[in-house]
């Protein structure tokens, strides 16, 4: 795209502020009120992103072709996978677990199971717009944009079938598209593609109650340990398409509403969301680990200030990835970009 879409990067920038919020709890909070927190974060945040995914592939699908396809899989090998690799395998050795000789087995192991100390967000992504590129080409001949959101849906139950195949095959690991991340995305694809229908304020104001309603109703069942797993990653699936239609419907048609200096913070969050996710991890993983005990807090007032804490800290991961940026190699390396060779 030649511009941006200023909604769609204030969404990202919320987005964005949960993830830190959800790594924070993680790596340095204990107890109950914690626990529940944790479980409340992950059930959406993770499928809003690749919802957002989705909504800013919708915009940018008419050129894709099998002409296409081979820098089309370059660029995205430099933006995506390049960081991965080099976050999730040789910058681990900061963790003190690895060391020069075991980084070949470390970039194998993350190749095998990219949700083992790696920024598996950047893996998945990666493959979820590859499926999108080969729909979007599949569908070129469609005249109207059914033709590839049908594409698009048919692409869950044949990556569906391809993971029960290989698990037959090889058993776990090797397991690249998440189905249930693909349907998030394609959420966000479907609903981008059909935000210029009109909606008057009363079933605007409908839909996002009764969204919401079943949203606040759902998440106590989610724990990220529950099992089996596909009771767990339906129930994500649902608390991620509730809580997607609602952000999105209310930032949407009420964003002209929302002071400037607000605008301004999380659009510029949501530009940096690649930075901020590489590197406050890294930090936080390291620098931090408090471990302490939230039980005798309430949820509420916790999350409440967690999310304070969490936008200075990413416009902090900003300024470092900044600073790192500013070596060309090092930027083209860590985050993808060779905006400065």
């Amino acid at each position: 795209m030649s511009h941006r879409i200023e909604y769609l990067d204030f969404l990202r920038g919320i987005a964005i502020v949960f993830v830190v919020m959800g790594h924070f709890i993680q790596y340095n909070l204990t107890g109950t009120t914690a626990t529940s927190c944790f479980n409340s974060i992950y059930s959406f945040h993770m499928g809003f992103f690749f919802f957002l995914s989705g909504c800013v592939a919708a915009l940018s699908c008419s050129n894709n072709t099998w002409q296409r396809f081979p820098s089309f899989l370059k660029k995205k090998s430099i933006q995506l996978l390049l960081p991965f690799l080099v976050w999730g395998g040789v910058l681990s050795m900061k963790l003190g677990q690895l060391n020069f000789l075991e980084i070949p087995k470390r970039l194998f192991v993350i190749l095998k199971d990219p949700y083992i100390d790696a920024p598996w967000f950047l893996f998945e992504l990666f493959f979820i717009q590859i499926i999108y590129y080969i729909c979007c080409t599949v569908s070129s001949g469609c005249k109207n944009r059914l033709g590839l959101n049908a594409s698009l849906l048919l692409s869950v139950p044949v990556i569906v079938i391809l993971l029960l195949i290989k698990h037959r095959l090889i058993g776990s690991g090797y397991s690249w598209v998440n189905p249930m991340y693909l349907c998030c995305f394609i959420w966000g694809h479907m609903v981008q593609t059909y935000s210029d229908i009109k909606i008057n304020e009363k079933l605007n104001m409908l839909i996002i109650f009764i969204a919401a309603l079943f949203f606040f109703c759902i998440v106590p069942f989610y724990d990220f340990k529950m099992e089996p797993a596909y009771y767990r990653e339906a129930i994500k699936l649902t608390c991620s398409v509730l809580f997607s239609l609602v952000a999105y419907a209310i930032v949407k048609h009420y964003y002209s509403n929302i002071p400037a200096k607000v605008q301004g913070l999380y659009n510029y969050l949501g530009t940096h969301t690649i930075e901020i996710y590489l590197t406050h991890f890294c930090v936080i993983s390291i620098c931090l680990k408090c471990c302490l005990d939230t039980s005798m807090i309430n949820s509420i007032p916790l999350l409440l200030a967690l999310y304070v804490i969490s936008i200075p800290f990413a416009l902090l991961t900003i300024k470092i990835s900044d600073i790192i940026k500013a070596i060309p190699f090092l930027s083209l390396l860590l985050y993808g970009k060779k905006s400065l060779w």
